[in-house]
């Protein structure tokens, strides 16, 4: 086989230049492809509930009919004046 002459040796790294970077964008398209996919299937990931809010309805009423009656001694006082 004969050496290229210098027109056709850079018609050659044109070709191949162009076919790297075609490659190139088809794994790029090819990641972003897989990362949609994995996002499609996955179930979404919901917060914990933490403290009162994973507290049963039941638990919460009978915190909450408390009230203040433990913090300043048996709810609120009226600031009416008699």
């Amino acid at each position: 086989m004969t050496d290229p002459n210098p027109q056709e040796a850079a018609v050659l790294t044109s070709i191949r230049e162009l076919n790297r970077q075609w490659v190139d964008a088809l794994k790029a398209e090819r990641t972003k492809n897989r990362w949609r996919m994995r996002m499609a299937t996955e179930p979404a990931k919901v917060a914990a509930k933490r403290g009162f809010a994973a507290m049963s309805p039941e638990k919460q009423r009978e915190i909450a009919s408390k009230g203040g009656k433990a913090s300043h001694g048996g709810g609120r006082k009226s600031t009416r004046l008699v």
